[in-house]
């Protein structure tokens, strides 16, 4: 069964501490979760300060759906205001059988 795999990078504004994003998007998990098609969630960051948001999805039409309601979802304002909006980097990836 195929799926797609959302791929979000981004950077914190200045002066946002790590752990401030680590909870932010912990608050916005339980929304995310509850969309259709949604699957699990990966969540980290490397060691230069580079955040990968990482969900998976039953299909592309659940994926596009969820980026365009998440920013009125309960949670993700809070998340959205700590990272740098213009730096967002947003892929959608469909499984593939290797």
């Amino acid at each position: 069964m195929g799926f797609v795999t959302e791929v979000v990078l981004f950077r914190a504004r200045p002066g946002v501490a790590v752990e401030t994003v680590v909870e932010a998007a912990e608050g916005s998990r339980a929304a995310l979760a509850g969309l259709d098609g949604y699957i699990d969630r990966s969540f980290g960051v490397s060691a230069d300060g580079l955040f990968g948001d990482i969900v998976r999805w039953h299909d592309l039409a659940s994926a596009e759906a969820a980026a365009a309601a998440a920013p009125a979802l309960p949670g993700f304002g809070r998340f959205m205001q700590v990272i740098d909006g213009p730096g967002v980097r947003l892929y959608h990836f469909r499984s593939r059988s290797l």
